[in-house]
């Protein structure tokens, strides 16, 4: 990734980088920003690290660890889930959720007891590690899966397998990749996914500005179906370069990072205006954080996400 971006920057001549996704390949190409100087935007990367190293070209207009953790904990305690065991992956992904909640409990839900099961990324077998969370006295409330696809959907299937349902055990998955793959979500655990939940940032419910009406429009008629929401924020990160460069007239990165610090723009779900926190290793530097987080449960086999119940926040 880092020599592409070298040469994308050294001989392609970009004005900016929009993505990756993957934190793993994010957090280096990152990095390599400050020795290959070019404007990046991330959405769905989630490591705190992004943004918390305050790199002088790297922005973040999408959610991070840290707030997600805190977010999901405001649900686990409306929920009253006071036993929690969580499957961890060993990524920054993993691990960055793991201490987000472990340090957002404290001020949110300091009555939450934690079990935390590291896993090896891309195992094919979890059922060593799922066996450990089934054999806990007393029995865990709900299963956090925190995996990556398509682990995350396995992981899954061998809890319900294991009978984690027959035993009260919810299954909540700690991002919302059932909605990333659908098909292959209920190929793997079929009706076992009845009844799971998941966090996400859209719902019907919430309401898009004009910008996002008009993206939603357009991608709908080009695909057929309604953008996933990091769409909608990747369209807000290229909108946002495009801004700069015609409001500063130029393409040199020092000046529109200069520039994309203090923007204030309308996104597709609300206004974007950047914090930019100098304190060492805090995330909320070149970072929005204008989001709502919601949580869908499923209510039949093979519903569509879109049709999923909203069941947080509770809709009046």
């Amino acid at each position: 990734a880092i020599s592409h971006l070298q040469r994308m920057v050294t001989q392609d001549k970009i004005a900016g980088l929009i993505g990756p996704w993957e934190s793993l390949v994010a957090l280096p190409v990152a990095e390599a920003t400050e020795k290959f100087p070019t404007i990046m935007f991330v959405t769905y990367s989630w490591a705190d690290e992004i943004t918390a190293n305050h790199y002088k070209y790297v922005f973040r207009i999408g959610v991070y660890n840290s707030l997600i953790a805190g977010q999901a904990l405001e649900f686990f305690k409306w929920k009253e889930w006071k036993n929690i065991a969580v499957l961890v992956e060993e990524s920054p992904y993993g691990f960055g959720q793991r201490d987000a909640l472990v340090e957002w409990a404290k001020k949110i839900f300091p009555e939450v007891k934690f079990t935390f099961i590291p896993a090896a990324m891309g195992k094919a077998d979890y059922t060593p590690e799922l066996s450990r969370i089934k054999a806990l006295d007393p029995k865990p409330d709900v299963l956090v899966i925190h995996l990556n696809v398509p682990h995350a959907f396995v992981a899954a299937k061998q809890a319900v397998e294991l009978g984690f349902l027959d035993l009260g055990i919810k299954i909540y998955f700690g991002n919302d990749c059932p909605t990333w793959d659908p098909k292959s979500f209920w190929e793997a655990v079929g009706k076992g996914g009845v009844g799971s939940m998941y966090p996400t940032y859209y719902s019907p419910y919430m309401k898009l500005t004009k910008t996002g009406e008009e993206f939603r429009k357009l991608y709908k008629e080009k695909y057929g179906k309604d953008p996933f929401i990091a769409l909608y924020w990747y369209w807000d990160c290229l909108r946002i370069l495009c801004k700069a460069i015609e409001a500063t007239g130029s393409t040199n990165p020092d000046t529109l990072a200069k520039y994309i610090e203090n923007i204030e723009i309308e996104g597709t779900t609300g206004t974007i205006k950047l914090i930019n926190d100098p304190t060492p290793k805090q995330p909320l530097w070149h970072q929005w954080i204008g989001m709502t987080q919601f949580t869908f449960e499923f209510t039949e086999i093979n519903q569509d996400p879109m049709a999923a119940k909203q069941i947080y926040p509770p809709i009046s």
